[in-house]
């Protein structure tokens, strides 16, 4: 497993692509939209 990161951005696709890349490069990663969201999941 490797590193979690929380990535905040509210562009969907801009998002769903630096998931991908950082998935790539075996990050576990909890996306959201807003920073709201994020300290939610925080």
């Amino acid at each position: 497993m490797g590193h979690r990161l929380l990535l905040i951005e509210d562009e969907d696709a801009l998002r769903e692509q630096l998931v991908e890349l950082l998935q790539r490069h075996d990050f576990v990663i909890d996306a959201c939209a807003d920073g709201m969201e994020g300290l939610y999941i925080a």
